[in-house]
Parts: C-alpha cells; sequence; structure tokens
C-alpha cells in the first residue's frame, strides 16, 4: 500500500501540518488518521472497485476478509468518524452479501444444470450458502471442493499460518506463498 504521510522532524508538512503519531490537522481542526485511509483505499481498491467492475471472482476469492475488515473498522472508529465507519461497515455488508448471493447462484446453476449449461425453461431456487473459515474456504478456492474428501491439514495450518502473519492478505498472494511451498493433493 502507498502510504501518503509527507513526515518530517519538525511535523510538519509543506501541504498541511502532520504530527508524529501519524495524524493531520486540517483546518476545520478535524484529525485525519492516515492509517484509516490508508486502510479505506485498499477496501475500495480491492473490493468494492472490482465489485462495480463486475470482477466477481476476485471479491469472491477474498470474501474471508470480509470480517477482518469488519474488526479493523472497529478499531478505527472514535468519537469524530462514527458516520464514517458505520457507512464503511454497510459498504462491507453490502459486498459481503453480493459475493454470497453470486456465488449461491452460480452454485446452484452449476448443481442443476452441469458447468456447460442447458438451454431450457428453468427454475432456480436460491439460498444462502454457508461460508466456512477462512482456512477451508481459501483451500476450497485453491484445489476445488471435492465432495467426500478431507481437507489436507497441513495445508490448512500453513494457510492459517500466512493470515496469522498477514492479515488482510489478499489470495493472491496467498495462492503465491501456497504454490512457493509446493504442496500436492494426494489423488
Amino acid at each position: 500500500m502507498i502510504r501518503r504521510s509527507r513526515l518530517n522532524l519538525i511535523g510538519t508538512s509543506v501541504l498541511r501540518p502532520l504530527k508524529l503519531d501519524g495524524k493531520t490537522i486540517i483546518n476545520a481542526g478535524i484529525e485525519i488518521d492516515i492509517d484509516y485511509l490508508d486502510f479505506k483505499m485498499g477496501v475500495i481498491n480491492n473490493f468494492l472497485e472490482p465489485l462495480v467492475n463486475a470482477d466477481m471472482d476476485t471479491v469472491i476469492k477474498n470474501q474471508y476478509n470480509f470480517d477482518y475488515i469488519l474488526s479493523r473498522l472497529n478499531f478505527y472508529k472514535n468519537d469524530t468518524n462514527i458516520d464514517e465507519i458505520l457507512m464503511m461497515k454497510k459498504v462491507v455488508d453490502l459486498m459481503k452479501q453480493a459475493s454470497e448471493a453470486k456465488m449461491s447462484y452460480s452454485s446452484m446453476y452449476e448443481r442443476l444444470y452441469g458447468s456447460d449449461g442447458i438451454n431450457m425453461n428453468r427454475m432456480i431456487f436460491e439460498t444462502s450458502r454457508i461460508i466456512l473459515k477462512a482456512p477451508f474456504e481459501i483451500y476450497d478456492n485453491l484445489f476445488g471442493v471435492s465432495e467426500g474428501k478431507e481437507y489436507n491439514r497441513s495445508i490448512i495450518r500453513e494457510i492459517e499460518n500466512i493470515l496469522e502473519a498477514h492479515p488482510g492478505i489478499m489470495f493472491d498472494e496467498i495462492k503465491k506463498k501456497i504454490d512457493l511451498l509446493g504442496f500436492v493433493l494426494d489423488e
């Protein structure tokens, strides 16, 4: 993520004053948390823009981050930004619901008509999808869902370690780290 703060040792900036704690004071006397702005831009760039651009695959693969994002929003909440945080929580809930609805529809369609589909009259029942814990969702996205097979516990542990070491990490980065480890599933 790109940092926007331009901090010197005096604590001022040419554009606007900046204190050593990373918060800047604007003319109205309201402090802006630079970390929150970076976090918010990350949510917009990694989730909202792909959703607006109908890149549901990116949003769905990274949906395990929604709970982390909501907890992080609680961390940034204070007396001056309650309305802002509430709005961001609603946006995150909307993105979460949209990705779950798309997954439910796609899953049901594939189960009823196969992956290639058949052109005929069809009735689709939409239900909420069961969301697994983050390591299992990531595992399913990496290796696919195999009915009747158990999860490889060593891979699940490694995914848990990656998530713990890098909160909010995106799916593509996890995929790179798992690929580097060279895990092979038993057939």
